[in-house]
């Protein structure tokens, strides 16, 4: 494969991803966002992985995923604080209401 069959791969992949109709494959919900970024990662990882394979660095393959892991990890863990802070706020904002109509009668 040359470099010009490998960006035409990553291209169509991307294509393809981004024109499926999820929603009605979920039953009209949206793609969750971390899954939507897991795809659009592997749509150019892959066929860059099979590139890199036939090229025989297979080291770089390695650094590649070992990339793509540590990053997916990263805004995963960025999404559970995010759920943590929007519950913690969402109980404060809950018990200072409730103090506030406490406060009124």
């Amino acid at each position: 494969m040359t470099e010009l069959h490998l960006i035409a791969y990553i291209m169509l992949a991307e294509w393809l991803l981004h024109y499926i109709p999820w929603r009605e494959f979920l039953g009209g919900r949206d793609l969750p966002r971390p899954i939507a970024y897991m795809l659009g990662v592997c749509g150019f990882a892959i066929p860059l992985s099979l590139w890199l394979y036939e090229q025989g660095l297979t080291r770089m393959i390695f650094i590649l995923w070992l990339a793509i892991v540590s990053a997916g990890l990263a805004v995963l863990s960025a999404y559970g604080a995010d759920s943590v802070k929007a519950l913690y706020w969402g109980k404060r904002e809950a018990s200072e209401e409730l103090e506030q109509r406490r406060a009124q009668k």
